[in-house]
């Protein structure tokens, strides 16, 4: 026991050692994700994170230097992560200068991923410390196996001994009765030391008859009967002393050695007395000759073993415990890299799709006998959708209210467990009796969507299931906030801010873009220059509120009445440039007679006032004809568009320098005025 003891320690000891590894590697990315975090979004929250990341990831550290002081392996790889660690929050406590110091290169640092092979060496310096524990655990429990068989062997060595004990008595009862009389003095000698020795040996020895009657027993088996004097067992039997199924077994047994002189060995049974004490023994039952070689009945002993059978039990429950403890290690290591995987696809989707079907594939991975979806909030949160599955989950509502997941209402966890009330959601379908699960997807605080769990063969789901739930939860809440974020500050960088539309830097890149590939192919390339006429008058009378105004809502309609890929920009206070690719010369001009139209019967109410006729003039140029790069192209279309203002505003002049013949915009066109004839440029 005490070699079993040792071993356990030592067990215990290597635990405690991956326990101490894993919490450093999670403590570092925790400090990295923390950094991260605030060099985005500036949230002061994520400093406090990072502090007490920081040090929780030192004190492991230490920890594991300390328990593995014993192992120069060990200790030369932690001689390694320690600067690792400590240039890496260095880096990071650098990031977080910069962001609190507003430069731009912070965020930047953040998206170009900087630190990501340090952070690698670092993992990967964690992880070759957890798989020498890991060999180290296997040892040990080899020891512990070794400690259990040397038990057994032990105690064969004893039965071994029994054996011989009783090959010793038959030999001395074994006397010819012709020599009985001339060996008189020498066999009261014999039965003196054999008196002695069954009196003395610590084992049950018994004599029966053929009928299983008792004729002879020791002092140890009067005490397991119960009996203060030996002499009392003389003629009974087995039945008077235990139960019955004991007692019909025993009679079984002595019958066959009687009738065919087998001997039965180291037999282990559990017998119980007839006041129901129960022990544990190990019994041998041996054919008795008499003079003329024939059986005259049985003999045996029995060794009480309960104490070694019990610390054998003890051992195979504790050798069970530190298996299954040894398997949920490798089970919680298996997660954790899954996890990490799953973390790390995350983080570099593209879009919240993507990330959503990283997220169903690894569900079923890591919870493969349950069912689930995600749904996720939308824009306005005024209701919840599915946005992806996995198994039998269509008992989920594909498009529910928020109200209807009390998970989101509560803002945790909330399934079909006792501890939390039995109480289902209402977006689950009526009738379902199995398990579930919803746990809410958070990101700084608000809910983005929730995960849905379910189980439908009577199991309840357990809290390891529980646990990976939350976990995936957390890392899909992340990815999506940091993709949301991503979008966000990209639309700052590519739109107007007041109207919403491309601003002029997006629009020279794309423009580029555009051009090239209709060069490539071939192709066309329309381009409409748009001004508000008299927008300083209406700023004048109405504000700049009032100015904005218009603004945003002609902005609205040039969006609403263009296609998807065509380019709308600011290009410059009330000026507009539209790029559309692909499109001929009279799609151009028919799009600036639409939207010139469209203008006129704008109206624009700001503070509860309306402002007025609204209109544009409009310069159009088409690419190869009126120019060949974004540059001339953009010329033309201004040149135009002036053209249009010089010739009474509210028109559209296109900048070819010859008639286009069958154009509408030759005779007037019906959209507009007579006083402001469309007409090409000289």
């Amino acid at each position: 026991m005490s070699a079993l003891g040792v071993s356990s320690q030592w067990v215990d000891h290597t635990t405690q050692n991956i326990r101490e590894i894993t919490e450093t590697r999670d403590m570092a990315t925790a400090a990295e994700s923390a950094a991260r975090g605030f060099a985005l979004t500036g949230d002061l929250a994520f400093l406090e994170i990072l502090k007490t990341s920081v040090a929780s990831a030192n004190r492991h550290e230490r920890e594991v230097r300390l328990h593995t002081a014993d192992n120069p392996r060990q200790q030369q790889r932690l001689d390694k992560l320690e600067p690792l660690l400590r240039e890496r929050f260095q880096a990071l406590d650098e990031l977080v200068e910069k962001r609190r110091a507003g430069e731009a290169e912070a965020v930047a640092q953040v998206v170009r991923s900087a630190g990501v092979p340090l952070a690698a060496a670092i993992e990967s310096l964690s992880w070759e410390l957890q798989d020498e524990e890991y060999s180290l655990l296997k040892m040990r429990n080899a020891t512990l196996n070794g400690n259990i068989s040397r038990a057994r062997s032990a105690r064969t060595i004893a039965a071994a001994f029994s054996l011989l004990l009783l090959a010793a008595a038959s030999l001395l009862i074994r006397f010819d009765g012709r020599r009985r009389r001339k060996l008189e003095t020498e066999l009261r000698h014999e039965k003196d030391l054999f008196a002695t020795l069954m009196d003395t040996v610590p084992d049950c020895v018994y004599f029966k008859d053929g009928e299983s009657r008792f004729q002879r027993i020791n002092a140890a088996m009067a005490r397991r009967l119960g009996l203060s004097n030996a002499t009392e067992a003389i003629g009974k039997s087995d039945a008077d002393y235990f139960d019955t199924e004991h007692a019909k077994i025993a009679r079984a047994e002595e019958k066959e050695v009687f009738h065919t002189g087998r001997a039965l060995i180291d037999k282990e049974e559990l017998e119980t007395s007839a006041g129901g004490l129960q022990t544990w023994v190990m019994s041998s039952k041996l054919p008795i000759l008499d003079s003329d070689g024939s059986i005259a009945g049985t003999f045996g002993i029995s060794r009480d073993i309960t104490a070694s059978k019990l610390a054998e039990q003890e051992l195979e429950s504790a050798n069970s415990k530190l298996t299954g403890r040894n398997d949920q290690l490798e089970m919680r290591n298996r997660e954790s890299m899954v996890l990490g995987e799953m973390g790390g696809l995350l983080q570099t989707c593209v879009n919240e799709a993507e990330a959503e079907k990283i997220l169903s594939k690894f569900a079923v991975d890591l919870c493969p006998e349950l069912s689930g979806a995600l749904s996720m909030i939308n824009a306005s949160r005024s209701s919840v959708e599915i946005a992806a599955r996995w198994g039998d989950s269509t008992l989920l509502a594909t498009v529910f209210l928020p109200e209807d997941c009390w998970a989101l209402r509560r803002g945790r966890p909330h399934g079909s467990a006792i501890s939390y009330g039995q109480i289902q959601c209402a977006h689950i379908q009526q009738g379902f009796t199995g398990a579930f699960v919803c746990v809410p997807v958070l990101a700084h605080g608000e809910a983005l969507g929730v995960l849905h769990f379910l189980r439908q063969d009577g199991r309840e789901i357990d809290e390891s299931e529980l646990r990976l739930a939350k976990m995936m939860a957390e890392r899909i809440g992340l990815a999506i906030a940091n993709l949301r974020l991503r979008e966000a500050l990209k639309a700052q960088s590519i739109r107007d801010p007041l109207t919403g539309v491309f601003n002029r830097r997006y629009m020279e890149e794309s423009f580029e873009r555009e051009l090239h590939r209709a060069g490539r192919d071939g192709g066309t390339i329309g381009a409409i220059m748009v001004d508000l006429d008299h927008f300083k008058e209406l700023n004048d009378a109405f504000g700049h509120d009032g100015g904005d105004a218009v603004l945003r809502e002609f902005s609205q309609l040039l969006v609403t009445r263009t296609r998807k890929v065509d380019i709308i920009c600011r290009y410059g206070g009330e000026e507009f440039l539209i790029v559309l690719p692909g499109a001929s010369l009279a799609d151009t001009l028919n799009r600036a007679e639409n939207l010139l139209a469209a203008t006129r019967t704008m109206r624009v109410i700001s503070r509860g006032r309306e402002l007025g006729a609204i209109s544009a003039s409009m310069g159009v140029a088409l690419y190869p004809d009126h120019g060949d790069t974004a540059r001339s192209l953009i010329r033309a279309a201004d040149d135009a568009l002036y053209k249009a203002k010089a010739n009474g505003r509210d028109c559209v002049i296109l900048a070819a320098t010859h008639p286009i013949p069958g154009s509408p915009l030759l005779n007037g066109g019906a959209l507009v005025p007579a006083a402001a004839r469309l007409r090409p440029g000289p």
